[in-house]
């Protein structure tokens, strides 16, 4: 599963452009591997959709179900004061 396990490059779902010199290694091919993704998880797209965005939210819909409806705990951050922070 594609999702914030891998997150937070800015929101991205890891396979982003990330400035370097060379070609973009990783990105070539990304668009099918979203929507070879999109289509197994059933979810619905058009061509001109921003697929980045789509499977973003997807993942997040994905990891927050699975904690929020599975375990009934949503993963928290807890600071250095011992406070929680979501």
């Amino acid at each position: 599963m594609l999702g914030l396990d891998v997150d937070h490059f800015g929101g991205g779902t890891g396979l982003c452009k990330v400035p370097h010199d060379g070609p973009e290694l990783g990105v070539v091919n990304r668009d099918d591997l979203y929507k070879r993704w999109l289509r197994s998880k059933g979810v619905e797209f058009k061509v001109e959709d921003n697929l980045d965005l789509i499977v973003y939210k997807e993942a997040e819909k994905i990891f927050l179900n699975k904690w929020k409806d599975e375990t009934h705990f949503i993963p928290v951050k807890v600071l250095s004061d011992h406070t929680l922070s979501r």
